[in-house]
């Protein structure tokens, strides 16, 4: 008799269970978007205190961060595969050049399975992705007397960017009397020259202002400085493009996290194409005088390169963004939540943006920040490895990740 009821008992758990699960799943739209919004406003209200204590704090937070971006995709049509379009450049370059002396890359480039190494004098690159390095030191008793300092190097290829950090660390070192690193291979080659360029490069923004005010007498809001870097909402959490929202606990505090996607309408692109290169014949004076006029080629093959970059920038201007109400008919997603279906069809571009805050609840005080943006943009490519028809698909060519942990104090912060 035990037995039979143990049964009984967990069958109608198991449809309990079961019966919860499919009304989820049945869950409206406008019910999931419904409920998320209520959610939202919940926070807001903690949220307005979280923001004026911060205005009132005396804090400091110091952060480093990365910003990866490949400066050279492009969409393609239907009959010409897109992404890359300097790695594309770069291949027809080598297998039309090649021709002429099968020898002349291996002293240019390098062997062809090894072409992402660096090319010598030439500081050129087999792909355009880059990196860009910055730093930010921010102090404030308040929001009217603060300090911020903003240190940004210039984009440097990718494949350079760890040996740029372990030089920046060896600078750190100087100053601080530790010892510096040991020197990798590339200590007397081109990537050194290129990493010593970009640190002599770099770019040191201050801003120190007392009573609202820089020594100029202009006015400057501590909170909408630091905001526009890490990721602070001044105001109330948006509803527009959010498809997640939670508000949890942790053991010590409480975590929200809000993902939003934009999404932006189609425009005509221009593709953009590289300079082709007709080689002389090898061992001629016209030859002679190629090889030589190679860095201002290359050079030129950087600058379309960014104007590539800034024409997708461009595609994601405000007034080419998507609303709810352009939807219509589901023209450019289905779907909704985590499900969100987009049509790469209609749109031409699109950006994926995460806060994560960790908060002290009873204190109504920030601690954290973790800010996440990415940057999609659709592509022509093949299907599959097994069939070559071009469709498009969608993938990250720009992204930016920060966490920045706030420190607090009770008393004034000496600034800088």
């Amino acid at each position: 008799m035990k037995k039979k009821y143990l049964i009984l008992s967990a069958v109608i758990i198991l449809t309990v269970i079961l019966g919860v699960m499919f009304t989820g799943c049945s869950q409206t739209e406008d019910e999931y978007y419904a409920e998320m919004y209520e959610d939202i406003k919940e926070f807001n209200t903690q949220y307005g205190k979280i923001l004026d204590n911060l205005y009132k704090a005396n804090f400091s937070v110091s952060f480093d961060f990365n910003t990866h971006y490949n400066a050279s995709i492009e969409r393609g049509t239907e009959n010409e595969k897109g992404w890359d379009a300097f790695e594309k450049a770069y291949n027809d370059f080598y297998e039309s050049i090649g021709i002429q002396d099968p020898n002349f890359f291996e002293k240019l480039f390098g062997s062809k399975s090894d072409a992402q190494k660096n090319i010598n004098s030439y500081n050129f690159q087999t792909n355009a992705w880059m990196d860009v390095y910055t730093k930010v030191e921010y102090k404030q008793n308040g929001s009217k007397d603060f300090y911020l300092k903003v240190t940004t190097y210039p984009a440097i290829w990718e494949n350079y960017y760890d040996s740029l950090l372990d030089a920046i660390e060896d600078e750190n070192a100087i100053k601080e009397g530790r010892e510096k690193l040991e020197k990798k291979d590339d200590k007397n080659n081109v990537v050194w020259d290129v990493v010593e360029a970009t640190i002599a490069g770099k770019t040191e923004t201050v801003i120190r202002v007392t009573d609202g005010k820089d020594a100029n007498g202009n006015e400057y809001d501590g909170i909408e400085m630091l905001s526009s870097i890490v990721g602070i909402v001044t105001g109330e959490m948006p509803t527009d493009d959010i498809y997640t929202f939670n508000n949890g606990n942790k053991i010590y505090t409480n975590v929200m996290q809000a993902q939003y996607i934009t999404a932006y309408k189609l425009t005509e692109e221009t593709q953009i194409k590289y300079p082709e290169i007709d080689a002389p014949d090898y061992g001629t004076k016209e030859w002679e005088a190629f090889v030589n006029g190679m860095p201002q080629i290359l050079s030129s093959w950087n600058a379309t390169a960014n104007t590539i970059f800034m024409n997708n920038l461009a595609a994601m201007d405000e007034s080419l963004r998507v609303g709810l109400e352009d939807n219509v008919d589901e023209k450019y997603w289905s779907k909704f939540g985590e499900d969100v279906v987009y049509d790469w069809e209609e749109v031409g571009a699109m950006k994926l943006t995460r806060y994560t805050y960790n908060y002290n609840k009873k204190h109504s005080k920030l601690e954290q920040i973790d800010y996440y943006v990415e940057y999609v943009k659709p592509y022509f490519t093949e299907k599959s490895a097994a069939d070559s028809k071009l469709e498009l698909k969608g993938d990250v060519y720009y992204k930016t990740h920060i966490v920045a942990d706030f420190e607090y104090s009770d008393s004034a912060i000496k600034l800088p």
